[in-house]
């Protein structure tokens, strides 16, 4: 399949068609990565890129950075990101996740949502998984909002307490807010470490899928699943305190 066109499918999306000397460029650049889903007409489904090209996969990993633009112009897809492109072949559907194999797709299982972003921050092809270096804006910007929906609900519980903590010392001690504000940035701080803090929930939710299903790998990402991917009630609940908390520190120092 050396002279081949293919499609490849990333963060939802199905790239290509580009020839297999450019799939190798991409490899190399760090834009697609062993576990990638590729096809190309003639193949009877999407396959992992070491799978269906193996001699692709001998390129050496590039060092970290951020990955380059792509060229080709994604084609957003309607149902299913791993449709099969326009040709006299119709390749079977994959799932997002039932493709990747070992850990790599127990993470996915229990990620969920935006498993793609958690996997190149994660840096989950380079061997042992490490957040080390990565900022989360979304954290740091929506705090305890975010541990809710990611359920880092120890994250959660000390974020919450912390707010109120400060409500109530600066209401005794009339320090007009400064201990509230305090708490806010602590929090928001911690909503930063956001990429390390979710990787370390998610390891230790393997650890302990693993154990209850040392066998049963189909048991084991649906236990996965169950105990992760995003949780939206406890958001806005959390929403809803938080606005509450905002509210109350309005009243209190908002009027001196």
């Amino acid at each position: 399949m050396q002279d081949a066109t293919w499609y490849y499918a990333i963060d939802r999306q199905r790239l290509g068609p580009v020839a297999s000397e450019e799939l190798q460029r991409l490899r190399s650049e760090g834009v697609v990565g062993a576990s990638t889903l590729v096809w190309c007409d003639g193949m009877d489904g999407w396959k992992p890129l070491h799978a269906a090209l193996p001699a692709v996969d001998v390129v050496a990993e590039p060092p970290l950075s951020a990955p380059p633009p792509v060229a080709e112009v994604a084609e957003p897809l309607a149902d299913n990101p791993y449709d099969a492109p326009p040709s006299g072949h119709t390749p079977a559907i994959l799932p997002l996740g039932d493709a990747l194999e070992g850990d790599l797709g127990r993470y996915a299982a229990v990620v969920g949502g935006n498993f793609p972003i958690y996997r190149y921050r994660w840096r989950l092809e380079q061997g042992a998984p490490t957040a080390a270096g990565t900022w989360h804006w979304p954290g740091f910007f929506l705090g305890a909002a975010w541990f809710a929906y990611r359920r880092l609900y120890l994250q959660l519980g000390i974020s919450l307490g912390l707010l109120v903590a400060g409500l109530c010392i600066d209401s005794w001690l009339q320090t007009r807010g400064l201990l509230t504000l305090g708490a806010t940035l602590v929090v928001a701080i911690m909503g930063g470490w956001g990429y390390r803090l979710y990787l370390d929930r998610c390891t230790k939710e393997l650890a302990r899928a693993k154990a209850l299903y040392p066998d049963d790998e189909p048991a084991l990402r649906r236990e996965l699943a169950r105990r992760g991917d995003t949780q939206v009630p406890t958001t806005v609940l959390t929403l809803g305190a938080l606005w509450l908390l905002f509210t109350l520190a309005l009243g209190l120092f908002g009027a001196g």
